[in-house]
């Protein structure tokens, strides 16, 4: 806390000698010197705001009695009569309060350590900032906040509760520190919203959060960007419109159960430490796992990747996505979608998944088993230069578009064992060095005479071929 000399008995009606120099913390963002406008209490050269605790106690100034101060300040209407910018204050509980100053002066408490602030079930018409503040805990359960909420590299040291909370305008917790549980079930974010940056130590819950947001269809509403989560973070059956997760870290486990999409879902760069749950999650516009890392189970069982209207794009990228566990797309859906370059070290499951549009799954790697058991593609499919380590399970598969395998290897033993591929198929230049089993199934092919159905050239079968009850309608 910045302070000056004491003042002289001339000085009795001064205000407060309290003063934040910006140049003191480089993050700052004030940029001039700070200065209180409050009137300095009894003889202390500080008004109650910026006393010290201590001497506080020593001139009888209670918790109470600086609650209505700040209420007598918001009612006064003075321009700077809500400024407290580095004030040092006990728990202030405005619990049940419709706090209406008459003026849109924003509370301001940047820089500010206060022991809680409690808003629950209240209705705040001020903006409210707390701007590199600490608070012990902050309450806003059921509350509505008709301001913005500018609280960025706020650090709250215990529990942060926003349980069925509603912020109006832009919420920013940019750079945020949570030290403890954070509950924002059932919270509504009315405008664009950033915890980009925030680290959330404790766990964190957004289940059946819900945000709106205004930006641009390009942007995003609500951002996650580059935040750490050190412990489970829950964002079961959220609705989100533009949403961003960029290189964000999830070190314990993630659940996105049965979230809705409505925007563009952006999970680039992501480090899922521990599971990852995004069973019968729906996205309804463009969603990109691009580089993506998920160390341990990958679940998205019954999801649906809707894509967006934009045809430049793909509807889900999983690009150069690296799976190190189990991968699990049992019953997925997808329109547009691209693996091209992903790594699957585990098992990869697309058992019954269904592909409406064309699926780029160029070189990609399968350490473990692929299941591809009543998938159906209903485009054209690309495996070229694609690896497979483990069996391929292909049983009664379906391919209604063209389906490339050159140069694939295949190291196990590969079932495609009554599949049908409806057009073109090409295993040219593959190889195969266990058992491959093409039993009963169909290479009905396209009629066209300058290309071929099945295409088998300078294939490599080193281990049984059985193409038993094969069927090639137009050889």
């Amino acid at each position: 806390m910045a302070r000056t000399t004491e003042r002289t008995a001339a000085d009795a009606a001064a205000t407060c000698r309290y003063t934040f120099d910006p140049a003191r913390q480089t993050d700052a963002h004030l940029q001039t010197t700070w200065e209180c406008p409050h009137e300095a209490h009894g003889d202390s050269d500080y008004c109650p705001f910026h006393m010290s605790r201590d001497e506080r106690a020593s001139n009888d100034v209670s918790p109470e009695e600086i609650v209505a101060r700040i209420k007598e300040n918001l009612r006064s209407g003075g321009v700077r009569a809500n400024e407290y910018v580095g004030a040092d204050l006990p728990h202030l509980s405005l619990t049940y309060q419709d706090i209406d100053g008459g003026s849109n002066h924003v509370l301001n408490f940047q820089y500010a350590d206060i022991e809680g602030l409690d808003i629950t079930h209240g209705h705040l018409e001020q903006g409210l900032n707390l701007r590199g503040a600490t608070v012990g805990a902050l309450d806003f359960e059921s509350a509505t906040i008709d301001g913005t909420l500018d609280a960025a590299d706020l650090s709250v040291e215990r529990h942060f509760s926003a349980y069925e909370t509603t912020f109006r305008e832009d919420v920013t917790l940019q750079g945020a520190s949570f030290h403890g549980e954070v509950d924002c079930d059932e919270t509504t974010f009315g405008d664009d919203t950033s915890f980009a940056g925030a680290t959330f130590h404790g766990v964190a819950h957004f289940r059946n959060a819900e945000t709106t947001g205004t930006s641009h269809v390009l942007d995003d509403n609500i951002s996650f960007a580059d935040v750490e989560f050190r412990d489970d973070a829950s964002f079961r059956q959220a609705t989100f419109k533009y949403v961003t997760f960029e290189n964000a870290g999830f070190r314990a486990e993630s659940d996105f159960e049965h979230v809705e999409f409505e925007g563009d879902a952006k999970f680039g760069g992501v480090v899922f430490d521990r599971m990852a749950d995004f069973d019968e999650a729906r996205f309804h516009d463009d969603a990109c796992f691009e580089d993506a890392r998920f160390k341990q189970l990958a679940e998205f069982r019954g999801v649906e990747f809707n894509g967006g209207s934009r045809t430049t794009d793909d509807d889900v990228t999983f690009e150069a996505a690296l799976f190190e566990g189990e991968a699990d797309f049992k019953l997925a859906r997808f329109r547009f979608a691209d693996f091209k370059d992903a790594t699957f070290q585990g098992e990869f499951n697309l058992d019954r998944a269904r592909f409406d549009a064309r699926a780029d799954c160029h070189r990609i790697e399968v350490g473990g088993t692929a299941i591809f058991e009543d998938v159906a593609f209903l485009d054209g499919v690309n495996f070229d230069g694609s690896r497979f380590e483990g069996d391929v399970r292909g049983v009664e598969a379906e391919f209604h578009g063209d389906a490339d395998f050159v140069e694939t290897t295949f190291r196990s033993r590969v079932r495609f064992t009554e599949a049908r591929f409806l057009e073109d198929a090409s295993f040219r230049e593959a190889t195969f060095q266990d058992d491959a089993i093409f039993r009963g199934s169909i290479f009905e092919g396209e009629a066209k005479h300058l290309e071929e159905n099945a295409c088998f050239d300078e294939t490599t079968f080193e281990a049984l071929a059985d193409f038993q009850s094969s069927s090639f309608p137009h050889g």
